[in-house]
């Protein structure tokens, strides 16, 4: 009976701890966020060593820039969205700079003014072939044709090289290409309508970010900096960091809330279904045993869904919001090395001091039987977090491993607690160890020791109804007289033995020894 009981108590904070396993979720998400700003300093640092100066190097590192830094605001918001540098088309005519999963195609151009920015965003076809001409005065459009595998004719000759690409350009460049272009499609609506068609098209893609359908952009980069980030680069020496591009920065707290809540949704589910099992066994075991099942069954199950649901929600929110506080370093950079298992275990022995203080302050708890919980919470908690975590590294199938590593934790080390808490009692009831105020020695006789002793108990007074009795009419008995011998009696004669009771010390309460 007694192994049943300390089973159930390890189930239950095993049932506790997969709250606290949602702060690995937590370091996870912010080991991401890490993960993506790495790869960013990596393709920056990739230019270490070129040759090209910083003002020609800069439309490469723009690039990179907004197509990482959108994958970075991406993994940060949780969304699916992601980019990637078209490098491979690089230098391929009129081919599309940066890609993405979400139906948009980017050409960046990064020129030394918003007018000339413009310019090159605009370009048409034909103008693009003029270029080419200059370079090669004997070329024909058909020679020029056949070298880049298209097909420019009179038909479109005036469309816009890049059309349907969004036109990217420095931050602090947008408002003046906007405005040449505004000025150069007024002026050729007159005298050139056929030129019109490419700067409106420009015009209307322009932008000085990625943006996504789902709220995700890249982060706005002016000429200077993408010169200056240039120019660490071939050095090898760019830090994101300098740049406004850490965790520290980009996690915001309307981050963290959307992250808690998700952690939070993620562990109602398994804690419903752990909190459910136990009930569903026993409600199997009725239908075998009587074979009938009560609608006040259904209900307890109900409610215990319920509650179950309510506290893993709790638990895992709370985990993995202060987790991904700590490791953002929202808290401090002290605490941006913190342990996953040591923020779980803090919260999940939190919430249940808070609640068994509830219990102690409603008289259903005593203090004593509050920090003996407290302790059981500490040792069991512990291996449960600790031996999950372990799981989790060797056995690499996604909470599966942490689940039964937590679960093998809690119940043994359940048992554990149980065995070195009889053995710690006995001590305590050989020595009269106090355990430093944890254990109480009650040196108070029972009531029944003092009556054999032959003193009063004084009791309170019971009030008794007095009971009505009805009037029997007895016929008188004729009974016969015994004659007795007289009998030696051992109780009444002073020659009588000795009674001697021998008091024991034991265990009469949780945390309490006493006579028994």
């Amino acid at each position: 009976m007694r192994s049943n009981k300390t089973f159930s108590d390890g189930y239950n904070i095993f049932f506790d701890a997969v709250g606290g396993q949602k702060a690995y979720r937590g370091a996870g998400y912010v080991q991401s966020v890490q993960s993506e700003i790495a790869k960013h300093e990596q393709h920056i640092n990739a230019y270490d060593g070129k040759k090209q100066i910083p003002g020609i190097l800069k439309g490469d590192i723009a690039e990179w820039w907004h197509s990482d830094t959108l994958n970075i605001n991406s993994v940060i918001k949780d969304t699916p969205d992601r980019t990637y540098v078209n490098t491979a088309e690089r230098n391929k005519l009129g081919s599309v700079d940066i890609r993405t999963n979400f139906g948009k195609d980017i050409g960046s151009k990064y020129g030394a003014s918003g007018a000339k920015t413009a310019q090159e965003q605009a370009i048409s076809n034909m103008e693009k072939f003029k270029r080419f001409q200059t370079r090669n005065p004997s070329a024909t459009l058909e020679d020029y044709n056949k070298i880049n595998k298209i097909n420019i004719n009179d038909s479109n000759k005036h469309d816009p090289l890049y059309e349907g690409q969004e036109r990217l350009v420095p931050a602090d460049q947008l408002e003046e290409a906007a405005e040449f272009l505004k000025r150069r499609i007024a002026r050729n609506s007159v005298s050139h309508p056929e030129l019109v068609k490419k700067d409106l098209e420009t015009l209307d893609r322009l932008t000085d970010r990625i943006k996504s359908g789902r709220g995700v952009g890249s982060d706005p980069l002016t000429k200077s900096d993408a010169e200056e980030i240039a120019r660490l680069g071939k050095m090898g020496e760019y830090k994101a960091s300098d740049f406004g591009i850490s965790e520290e920065e980009k996690i915001r707290f309307q981050n963290i809330m959307q992250q808690s809540l998700k952690a939070g949704l993620s562990a109602v589910t398994i804690s419903m279904v752990l909190r459910l099992a136990p009930d569903l066994f026993k409600l199997l075991q009725k239908v075998i045993q009587d074979e009938e099942i009560e609608a006040k069954d259904f209900i307890k199950l109900g409610s215990s869904a319920v509650m179950g649901g309510a506290e893993g929600f709790v638990r895992g929110g709370i985990a993995a919001g202060i987790t991904i506080a700590c490791k953002s370093g929202k808290l401090g950079s002290f605490l941006k090395s913190a342990d996953p298992t040591i923020i779980g275990l803090v919260t999940v022995l939190t919430l249940n001091a808070i609640k068994n203080s509830i219990r102690v302050a409603r008289k259903e708890m005593t203090s004593r039987e509050f920090a003996n919980a407290c302790m059981k919470d500490l040792f069991v908690s512990t291996a449960s977090l600790a031996l999950g975590g372990a799981a989790q590294s060797f056995i690499h199938i996604p909470v599966f491993g942490y689940m039964l590593g937590s679960f093998v934790g809690s119940i043994a080390a359940s048992f554990i607690y149980d065995t070195a808490y009889k053995k710690a009692l006995s001590f305590c009831c050989d020595t009269g160890f106090t355990f430093f105020g944890l254990v109480d020695q009650n040196y108070t006789l029972p009531d029944e020791i003092i009556r054999e002793i032959g003193l009063d108990v004084f009791e309170f007074d019971k009030f008794e109804f007095d009971e009505y009795e009805f009037d029997e009419n007895k016929f008188d008995k004729y009974e016969f007289d015994e004659y007795e011998f007289d009998k030696f009696n051992e109780e009444s004669s002073d020659q009588g033995r000795l009674n001697i009771t021998i008091l024991r010390r034991g265990v009469i309460g949780i945390n309490k020894i006493g006579y028994v």
